[in-house]
This record gives C-alpha cells, structure tokens and sequence, in this order.
C-alpha cells in the first residue's frame, strides 16, 4: 500500500513538478540567451552601419574625384579638339596638301583599330578572369551550403531514429497491456466467482479478503491499463505525425541537395564554355595574326583581290564614271571629313553597281540555260515521245543475275557458304573439286 502511494505520489507530484522547474528554467535560458543574441546583434549592426557609412563616404569621395578628373579630361578634350581643329584649318589652307588629311585619317582609323584591339583583349582577359571567380565563389558557396544540407540531413537521420525507437517502445508496451488485459479478463470471472461463493473454511482461512483484495485489485489495475492504453496510442499517434514530418523534411532536404548538384553542374559546364570560348577565340586570333603576316609580307590587303582588281577593267570604268559624276560641292569643299564621307559614298555605290551588274550576268546565264525556252521545250517533246517505252517496259528487257547458290564451285556443300576453306581446314568427305578415298 505504501509502495503504490509513493508511487501514486511519484508521478502525480514529484514527476509534473520536476517537468514544471525544467520547463521554467529551461524559459529562462532560452530568453536569456535570445536577449544576449539580440544585444549582439544590435551591436554589430551598429558596427557594421558605422562602417558602411564610412565606406560608403570614402566611395563617394573616389567617385567625385573621378568625377572630376573626366570633367577635366572632357575640358582638356575640348580644348584639345578646338586648337587641333584650328591648327589644321590653317594647315589646310596654308598647303591646300590632300595628302596630309589622308595620311591622318589612316592614322586615327589605324590608331583607332588598334586601341579597340588592346582594349578588347584587356576586357575579355578582365571579363574571363570575373567569370571564373564568380564561379569559384558560387561553387565555393554550394559547397558549404552542401555541408550544412548534410548536416540537417544528418540531424534528420537521427531524429528519426530516436522516433522509430520511441515508436517500437511504445508499441511494445501496447502489446504489454494488452496481454495483461486478456490475463485479467481470464482471471477476473475466477476471482468474482469465489467473492460471490465463499465457504465458510475460506472466510476463516482468509481467503475471502484475499479475494476481495484482488478483485478490487484487478479492477483498478484494468482501468488503469485502460488509461495507459489511450496514453500510449495518443503518444503513437503524435510519434507517427512527427516521423511523417520528418520524412518530409528529409526528402525536401534531398531536393535541396539534388538542386546543388544541378547548380553545381551549371557551373562546372559554364567555367568549361569559357575555356572553349578563350580557345576559340586564341585560335581565330592566331589564324588572323597569320594571315595579317602573310599579307604585310605580300604588301597587299589581300593577294586574291588584287590579281582580280587587275583583271577587272569594269571596275575602273565604273570608278572613273562615279568620279566624272563628282558634284561641284565636293570639288569647291576643303573640309575633311566632308571629302571623306562623299568618298566613302562613292566607294558604296561601286560596290552596289557590281553587285547589280553580277546579277544581270547571273541572268543572262540563266536565260540561255534553264530558263531557255527553246531548251525547255525539246526536252519536253523527247520524254514525251520514249513516255510509251518507260512505261511498257518489263522485267524482261533487265539483263539476267547468276545466283551463287546454284553454282557448285561458288557454293560449299559441307558448311553452307560461298567460297570457303572448309576442305583446307578439315578432311571433308565429298568436295566440288576432289573426292577423299577411304574418308568413308
């Protein structure tokens, strides 16, 4: 009696008041350590605000300065532009020389070339390099965010584990009461008989009380295995919904890390297209660097066009017509770049005259061959007239095929097949050519 009191005791006092002083604590440390976190966090903030303000001016301040020197560049442009544009003015006037503008036009256009050419591999050596370390910095990110995937999924692992444990216990004990409710079911008639007839030896002997002891024993004990029964289905029940949750972080986790993997493939094949593209294009760079030789060292822009160019006496011709046609504003005008620009015109229109012309050629081509009437129109009468002949044709007119199966010299009669070594590999019986005595 006193063990079932201090046990009574035990888990309805000392039990919930354990759970009770661990649950407040346990508050306290929690909010203890949320207000330690958000102290520091408050903190940093603030250091990193004082900071960034202090970047932030120290950027503004290289950016006015480099504000202010393009303005200065952009002056000293202008002024360069200016006294440039004065100083050739004058030149202009003073040598009437065409041949000093045209020497400097080929000097900008060939400086111009030439600076477009440095600056474009310094960009896309510069462009190359970002590429490949924004992708190191990518991988580099995936790949920790892999090991914390890992680490949840191991996290994850081990909460399931504990669950399924928790579960099997629990089940355990189910199938524990269970056999215990079929016991007292098998007792309790047994015992209620022997309460309800006692005989007088049993009530001296006390078995009566013991009886009684027991029947109001195995009452209370059912009821209890009753209410441990609800107990442990609700504690299954709440065990089952969390492992499904579980499964169900698991597998999103798993979906996060089949999506790191995909990026991290993306990357790898981006960083791979670069280096294609950096070798392609040193590849086409030292085609034309070959090529750029070869032509400086034939002193031509291109042997191909200029042994055409020689032949070609419509192309003067129409260069000489283009000139003649020449208006009095570009004969009268001492501007550069207007002379230029009616130049450039000229040489438009030359290529657009050859163009044309090489079309009516193709035309005229055309016209004495496919498109030829005369062409056309015989070649239609003779299909016309052999029509009869295709059509009544036969297999009989087809000349005659042999067949290797029916030619014994061709066609082995030991293994089947055409042109063997079956009589040279192993002592046939009969072959085409010779018989073997005593083979049989």
């Amino acid at each position: 009696m006193r063990r079932r009191k201090n046990k009574h005791y035990e888990q309805n006092v000392v039990i919930p008041s354990i759970l009770k002083i661990q649950s407040q604590y346990r508050g306290y440390v929690a909010r203890r350590n949320l207000a330690t976190l958000k102290n520091e966090w408050f903190q940093a903030s603030r250091i990193q605000g004082a900071y960034r303000c202090f970047v932030a001016m120290r950027l503004a301040k290289e950016l006015f300065r480099l504000h202010m020197l393009k303005m200065k560049g952009k002056s000293c442009t202008e002024i360069q532009r200016a006294f440039r544009g004065w100083y050739w003015r004058r030149y202009a006037y003073q040598k009437k020389a065409s041949e000093a503008a045209r020497r400097l036009y080929a000097s900008r256009i060939i400086m111009r070339g030439w600076i477009r050419y440095r600056d474009g591999r310094r960009y896309r050596a510069i462009k190359e390099a970002w590429e490949v370390e924004q992708s190191a910095e990518t991988l580099m990110d995936l790949d920790e965010e892999r090991a914390e995937i890992l680490e949840d999924l191991d996290d994850i692992e081990l909460d399931i584990q504990a669950r399924e444990r928790s579960m099997r216990r629990v089940n355990r004990r189910i199938k524990e009461i269970l056999y215990f409710n079929e016991q007292v079911a098998l007792r309790l008639p047994k015992v209620e008989w022997e309460v309800d007839h006692p005989g007088p030896k049993d009530i001296q002997q006390g078995w009566y009380e013991a009886f009684q002891d027991e029947f109001e024993r195995l009452h209370n004990q059912s009821r209890m295995a009753r209410e441990e029964m609800r107990l442990c289905k609700v504690k299954n029940r709440m065990l089952q919904s969390e492992l499904d949750m579980l499964w169900l972080e698991r597998e999103d986790v798993q979906i996060d890390l089949d999506g790191i993997g995909l990026a991290e493939h993306q990357e790898f094949e981006l960083l791979r297209r670069v280096e294609l593209r950096g070798a392609d294009r040193r590849k086409d760079e030292e085609w034309a660097k070959r090529v750029r030789l070869e032509k400086n060292k034939w002193k031509v822009d291109d042997v191909r066009k200029a042994v055409i160019r020689k032949k070609r006496v419509d192309l003067d011709e129409i260069a000489h017509d283009l000139k003649e046609k020449r208006s009095q504003d570009f004969v009268s005008t001492v501007s550069f770049w207007k002379r230029h620009d009616h130049k450039k015109a000229e040489k438009d229109m030359l290529k657009r005259t050859v163009r044309e012309k090489r079309k009516e050629a193709a035309e005229a081509v055309e016209k004495l061959g496919i498109k030829n009437e005369a062409i056309r129109h015989t070649f239609d009468a003779v299909i016309s007239g052999t029509l009869d002949v295709i059509k009544n044709g036969s297999l009989d007119g087809r000349s005659g095929k042999k067949d290797f199966r029916e030619d014994p010299k061709a066609m082995c009669r030991i293994c089947g097949r055409v042109y063997c070594t079956c009589d040279q590999e192993k002592t046939p019986t009969e072959t085409y050519y010779h018989a073997v005595p005593g083979a049989r």
